[in-house]
C-alpha cells in the first residue's frame, strides 16, 4: 500500500494526526466510544503497522521559491521567532465580545511590557 502526503504538515484543527501517539496513549471514552474516535483509532493502528518508509526531502511544488520553502519549514517545526514580528498585528473578528477580550488582553500585555 502506498501513502502519499506531507508527514510534517500541520495537524488537523481540533483533532490529532492519524499517526499521533495521543490517540492510543489514553483510550478515553470520548475517543473509543464514538464513531469518529473509532475511525481515528483504526487509522492509527493501521499507521503503526507500516514498516517501510521512503521520505522525499525536496519540495518540488515550491522549489523555485526558497524563501517560501524556508518559511514552511519554520512553521511546520513551530519556530515562534518567525511570528514575533506579527505580535502587534491587527486582529479582525466578527463578534464584539471577542474584540473586547482581545483588546483587554493586548492592553494588559502592553502595560506589562512598558511597566505601567
Amino acid at each position: 500500500m502506498i501513502f502519499a502526503g506531507d508527514i510534517g504538515q500541520l495537524r488537523p484543527p481540533k483533532s490529532n494526526a492519524t499517526y499521533s501517539y495521543k490517540l492510543v496513549k489514553q483510550l478515553a471514552p470520548s475517543i473509543s466510544h464514538t464513531f469518529r474516535g473509532q475511525t481515528a483509532l483504526h487509522g492509527a493502528f493501521l499507521w503503526h503497522q507500516v514498516d517501510t518508509v521512503v521520505e522525499l526531502k525536496k519540495n518540488w511544488r515550491a522549489h523555485e521559491d526558497a524563501m517560501f520553502v524556508a518559511l514552511l519549514e519554520r512553521v511546520r517545526k513551530g519556530a515562534p521567532e518567525e511570528f514575533q514580528k506579527f505580535r502587534d498585528a491587527p486582529i479582525v473578528v466578527t463578534r464584539k465580545s471577542l474584540r473586547d477580550a482581545l483588546n483587554e488582553s493586548k492592553a494588559r500585555q502592553f502595560a506589562l511590557n512598558t511597566n505601567q
